[in-house]
């Protein structure tokens, strides 16, 4: 264990780093582990903005080096089986829904001492970006875009309601255009009273519909098919295959497969 990092890089040969510092240290620390060697998994969001990461990006191509960003979710088990569902049973998207909220900042301690984490750079847009979009909001962001393609038009509103925050956004709505014409909804903020959960996605298909709630005690998605007088299938998930620490922990193990050893691809 180490305590300063050019120590660290001295004593050390790192096959990989996963990178854990505010947003606005990631790219000098990329470079660093870059040049040293490593690999690099960064925690969501990538940087404070586009400029930065691609900051980061060119660091990790002067040294042939992976770079990936932390949005596990594509690897949670129901996602795999909503883009087969997509991709074959129910065609193409026409329309969906993304809600990623959390509970209200006065339920977040913003002092160490208060809390193991400090969420007081996260409000800071100059360290972090953005507020519940930079935080939370950039995992449906992406996941829309693995599951129904890019984007070609958003619009977005913010709201900011508290003292909590100096600069950034605790409520955020964005509507999306897909580039095969399917529109949006990404809703996400600091908006929930203490304890409560609220994610959710519901897609609209050309051949039917699907409701996914991730957050239950038991998660679950429904389809809805075309053509079978309203019947409803579900599915359910088995809590160990489901739970957090088992498919972010694969996200993570395929990384270190692909970047390491070279095998299989993220």
């Amino acid at each position: 264990r180490y305590t300063d990092f050019e120590t660290l890089l001295k004593n050390e040969k790192l096959d990989a780093a996963i990178l854990l510092v505010s947003h606005d240290q990631k790219p000098h620390f990329a470079e660093r582990l870059c040049a040293s060697g490593a690999h690099v998994l960064c925690e969501k969001s990538a940087a404070v903005d586009a400029a930065h990461f691609r900051e980061m990006i060119k660091s990790a191509q002067n040294h042939n080096r992976r770079l990936s960003v932390c949005y596990p979710w594509r690897n949670n088990p129901a996602v795999h089986d909503v883009r087969d569902l997509l991709q074959n049973e129910l065609g193409p998207t026409r329309a969906f829904e993304m809600r990623f909220n959390a509970t209200r900042l006065a339920h977040r301690p913003s002092e160490p001492t208060e809390s193991p984490k400090n969420w007081d750079w996260l409000r800071d847009h100059s360290r972090s970006g953005g507020g519940i979009l930079a935080w939370l909001g950039v995992h449906w962001i992406d996941l829309a875009h693995d599951l129904f393609g890019p984007a070609v038009k958003v619009s977005a509103m913010t709201s900011r309601y508290t003292d909590k925050v100096r600069d950034v956004e605790e409520n955020a709505h964005l509507t999306i255009q897909t580039a095969d014409g399917s529109i949006g909804t990404i809703r996400t903020g600091w908006i929930l009273p203490d304890g409560a959960k609220d994610i959710y996605i519901g897609i609209e298909a050309e051949r039917g519909a699907i409701r996914w709630e991730p957050a239950g005690p038991t998660p679950k998605y429904s389809i809805q098919v075309d053509g079978a007088g309203g019947d409803v299938r579900e599915k359910e998930y088995d809590p160990s295959v489901a739970s957090n620490e088992a498919w972010i922990g694969d996200f993570v193990k395929n990384f270190l497969n692909c970047a390491v050893r070279g095998e299989g691809k993220m």
